[in-house]
């Protein structure tokens, strides 16, 4: 089992933990909504196991080292067939809301 994450929502964080699936995200600052996160942590052991199971799921889905060295080989190779064409790399930013992609420029 994995284990749940309670943390604030900055960024590193917002990337690695999806609120209520494998942790808890609260506003940075809030010291009253950090202490219930981590009581209810503690207090409810189905949610705790459940978000901690997810949490080493997605770990090992997200940050598994294989997968992320073919990602930045398959990136790399984008690059080199845009730059030989001598197309711009867009520039794509994680929407935290829709949790969808979309296009914010090119390089």
């Amino acid at each position: 089992m994995g284990t749940p994450c309670v943390v604030t929502n900055v960024k590193g964080n917002r990337e690695a933990v999806v609120h209520e699936r494998n942790g808890i995200m609260v506003p940075l600052g809030d010291m009253r909504t950090l202490t219930a996160a981590m009581l209810r942590i503690l207090r409810e052991r189905n949610t705790a196991q459940r978000m901690g199971s997810e949490a080493r799921r997605m770990a090992a889905e997200r940050f598994d080292e294989q997968l992320v060295f073919q990602r930045v080989k398959v990136k790399a190779e984008y690059r080199r067939l845009l730059r030989e064409k001598s197309l711009p790399f867009p520039v794509i930013m994680l929407d935290q809301a829709t949790r969808t992609h979309r296009l914010i420029g090119k390089q």
